[in-house]
């Protein structure tokens, strides 16, 4: 299990690794206007992939351990229709519009998605070897093409999608391949057994729509706003205390991605009480202020020399950014349990309220100034945190009762 869960974890935090890496790289090839673009672009592909995806990752990870693997396959293949659909739909809007843009975002997020979806099954059958070089592949062929164009073609945003969108395809490739490779399950799809699994998609994926948009508001929505209603010079310094702050995000997300198995697999178990969750909460929300203080303490000399020059004041973005993230790890401990018992629609009202909040927050604090607009995330995490945990703890969700589960397919499945 430990071995398992070490080379999942090492996985994800490597491949995560290697953009973080290349970003000081990008803020002196790209400036401050130029880093502040490409952020807005990112925040156009992450809405876009919130349709083209569906939640499929989480549809199929749910499937696998209720249901058993059978037909998991057809689920696959089923998910990749509906990827494909919502994409070329997207794509022609993009070309009706002659926006070019939205024929990248739509191509990015269809890749995304098809990785990402691979990635979780990879995970579900705990191939970590598999799941690692997926995620290394797509790391890997992103850097290693964006310093290729910088260095002989140009050096702008534009190029860094491009790179970004070759490595998503090929990485994508690369699980397909590994997936044919493992099986020989010949694959034969059944208009009763499409309509069954779309169903399922949407009906797993659907209510998460709201928590997905809702999530993307608050990971992206001000990066829109921020470009619209002031600049790009601004956006870029929030932006690169942004992404440095998310170093907390990747790790905590990283981790929950490589344990998330075995809890679950607790929780069918019954071994994860609710005296479990305080006592975990209790612990990480003393812990939590730590990275804020580590990044207070560093001279802004620091900052400067990862950035470079005309980054004044990503320190101040770094610190709040840094306690506003640090909160995520409370909201990946209880969505884990609501995730287990199918509470989709409690996520997205938490996730729904927390933008809600986010927003409003966001509007009135730049009134006021730009630099107020992170505290709109600690103030919307807090409020999420409390919802959820406030669910749990009323439902008496881990007080050792075991839910009723019914399978999408009709075939009988196999545990």
């Amino acid at each position: 299990m430990f071995k398992s869960s070490f080379v999942f974890l090492f996985g994800e935090i490597l491949s995560k690794l290697m953009p973080f890496l290349l970003m000081p790289y990008l803020t002196r090839a790209l400036g401050v206007d130029g880093f502040g673009e490409l952020a807005n672009s990112l925040a156009y592909i992450a809405i876009l992939l919130v349709f083209i995806n569906c939640s499929q990752d989480g549809a199929l990870a749910r499937y696998y351990y209720f249901y058993g693997k059978r037909s998991i396959y057809t689920l696959l293949a089923v998910g990749y229709c509906y990827s494909l659909i919502i994409s070329i739909f997207i794509l022609l809007v993009g070309l009706w519009l002659k926006d070019l843009y939205i024929v990248y975002g739509a191509a990015i997020a269809l890749s995304q998605s098809v990785m990402a979806v691979q990635l979780a099954l990879q995970q579900c059958q705990k191939k970590a070897i598999s799941y690692v070089t997926i995620q290394f592949s797509q790391s890997f062929i992103s850097v290693g093409l964006t310093l290729l164009l910088f260095s002989y073609y140009a050096s702008g945003y534009e190029e860094r999608l491009f790179s970004i969108l070759i490595a998503n395809i090929l990485s994508a490739l690369i699980g397909v391949w590994i997936t044919r490779s493992s099986t020989t399950v010949k694959l034969k799809i059944s208009k009763k057994q499409f309509i069954l699994f779309g169903k399922y998609i949407f009906g797993f994926g659907s209510p998460l729509i709201i928590h997905s948009l809702a999530s993307a508001a608050k990971g992206q929505f001000d990066k829109v706003y921020i470009a619209q209603a002031f600049n790009y010079e601004i956006l870029g310094v929030y932006s690169a205390g942004l992404q440095i702050a998310m170093a907390v995000s990747v790790v905590l997300f990283a981790i929950n991605k490589a344990l998330v198995p075995y809890f679950f697999e607790a929780l069918k178990a019954n071994k994860i009480s609710m005296a479990n969750i305080n006592q975990w909460l209790f612990f990480y929300l003393l812990l939590c202020p730590l990275p804020a203080i580590f990044g207070y303490l560093l001279p802004d000399v620091a900052y400067n020399f990862v950035l470079g020059e005309g980054f004044v004041g990503v320190k101040y973005y770094t610190v709040v950014f840094l306690f506003g993230f640090s909160l995520m790890g409370a909201y990946l401990i209880m969505i884990n349990v609501l995730f287990y018992y199918n509470k989709n629609k409690v996520i997205a009202l938490s996730t729904l309220l927390s933008s809600i909040v986010y927003i409003l927050l966001m509007y009135l604090f730049s009134l006021v100034d730009v630099s107020y607009i992170p505290f709109s995330l600690i103030v919307s995490n807090i409020v999420m945190v409390a919802f959820l945990y406030g669910y749990i703890y009323k439902n008496k969700l881990l007080f050792f009762t075991k839910q009723s589960l019914s399978s999408p397919d009709s075939l009988k499945q196999e545990k």
